[in-house]
């Protein structure tokens, strides 16, 4: 009978490294992690609704129009102004000093004064008093004036330069035409097409005698 129970013992199953028993049964996870724990904090946060600003300024817009441009009302104008294509953090903060406004006002609390001097320097900055080193078109090719492009200007002069080299056939026309780099980097490794498919080998064909 002894060698029979050992003999028994000896078919039973081990079980294998790693194997969990409980791997199959579902275990009953609260939907709600305890409190004081970071899951609850984070739920918390998901939660919570956005906030709606609210100004004490009877007056105050949500939306500013600036140059064809709206401009959100609940940022400060040193910060709105950068939503301009062509205007950059320097440039802003100069055009607000030069127009004597605060560039942490809120741009929903400008008056129509206010608006006027932001305009007029940003349409005529080089008069303004702006550096000539902060514009971004000196020494026109036409005309020889610096001046300072914003909005759908920057797009259309940029266009009309890009044609003009090609119409004269120089070096950059050529460049943009072939659709390569213009300003001198190396093609070995960087602008390739079809960069992910591979070259396809051929296979030498042994000659036969």
């Amino acid at each position: 009978m002894a060698k029979e129970e050992k003999a028994d013992k000896g078919h039973e199953k081990t079980p294998e490294k790693g194997h969990d028993k409980s791997k199959g049964e579902k275990k009953d996870l609260p939907d709600k992690a305890p409190p004081g724990s970071k899951a609850r904090e984070s739920q918390a946060q998901e939660i919570k609704p956005k906030k709606i600003f609210k100004s004490d300024n009877p007056n105050f817009r949500h939306l500013v129009r600036i140059v064809n441009t709206d401009l959100p009302g609940e940022r400060p104008i040193g910060m709105a102004l950068q939503n301009l294509r062509g205007v950059s953090f320097m440039l802003a903060n100069a055009i607000c000093t030069i127009a004597k406004i605060n560039p942490r006002k809120l741009s929903g609390d400008l008056t129509a004064e206010e608006e006027g001097r932001i305009t007029k320097v940003l349409l005529e900055p080089e008069h303004a008093g702006i550096p000539i080193w902060m514009l971004n078109r000196r020494k026109d090719p036409e005309t020889g004036i610096d001046h300072h492009l914003i909005g759908s200007d920057i797009k259309f002069t940029n266009e009309n330069d890009i044609k003009f080299h090609r119409k004269i056939r120089t070096w950059i026309g050529f460049r943009h035409s072939y659709g390569q780099p213009v300003r001198g980097q190396r093609t070995k490794s960087n602008f390739r097409k079809n960069k992910g498919v591979a070259v396809a080998r051929t296979k030498k064909v042994e000659m036969r005698k």
